[in-house]
């Protein structure tokens, strides 16, 4: 068993600590689909008691991120291609309204500058042409990318329904985490991003609806040749 671990947060217990560590390994893959863990490797692993770890793989259980098998093994649950796709659909869709919205109300410079903001911090932690990454720098990539994302709900004062959307979209995040690293390595995810700033900054509402298309038809294929790539995740 392969994890990554920081430090717990202030005021942070045992319990809230383990789970929020296997379960950043899990969305960020560093923790495989598929793959076994134990409680026992996982008391060794954070040095603590059995008790906390069980509380933490029950609550991620609840969530579908792990599979407990009682007496047996606590696996990570597989990647399932049709909740993705329409994780994804219900994205695109969404956020494509809210960035519409945000033109209509004046919002896009508004919106524009949070994007951006955001998508400077990328190219900091990317800069130096950097393209092998570990399972910990995925993972503040990824937390960047939903915070991208967070924004145009942020500017759209829908910030309530980013909140109703949370445990679907970390299931449609651990997909992401692969995808992430494919853009990361080939170079998109810079571009990706910066063409729905500069669709905002043109206030080009058909542009966006387009890109929206062109998204859902994206996801379809990436996770069609992931499928093939990774069987053994799904």
């Amino acid at each position: 068993m392969n994890i990554f671990k920081g430090k717990a947060l202030p005021c942070e217990n045992n319990q809230s600590y383990v789970y929020r560590t296997i379960k950043q390994n899990i969305v960020s893959l560093g923790l495989e689909p598929g793959e076994s863990i134990s409680e026992t490797e996982l008391t060794t692993a954070f040095e603590i008691s059995r008790s906390p770890v069980r509380s933490a793989l029950s609550r991620l259980n609840e969530e579908g991120l792990v599979v407990i098998e009682p007496q047996r093994r606590t696996v990570i649950s597989k990647l399932d291609a049709d909740y993705i796709l329409q994780a994804s659909f219900t994205r695109n869709l969404i956020e494509a309204e809210l960035v519409e919205e945000c033109i209509r109300e004046g919002k896009a410079d508004y919106l524009s500058a949070l994007l951006t903001g955001t998508l400077n911090s990328v190219a900091l932690t990317l800069q130096n042409n950097k393209t092998v990454i570990t399972a910990s720098e995925l993972y503040e990539l990824l937390c960047k990318d939903i915070q991208f994302h967070g924004h145009i709900y942020e500017a759209a004062g829908r910030r309530k329904l980013l909140d109703c959307l949370r445990l679907p979209y970390q299931h449609y995040n651990r997909f992401q985490s692969l995808h992430l690293r494919s853009e990361i390595e080939n170079g998109t995810f810079i571009p990706n991003h910066m063409s729905l700033i500069d669709l905002v900054n043109r206030r080009d509402v058909d542009g966006i609806m387009a890109r929206k298309e062109q998204n859902i038809e994206r996801v379809k294929a990436v996770l069609e040749r992931s499928v093939v790539s990774y069987p053994e995740y799904f």
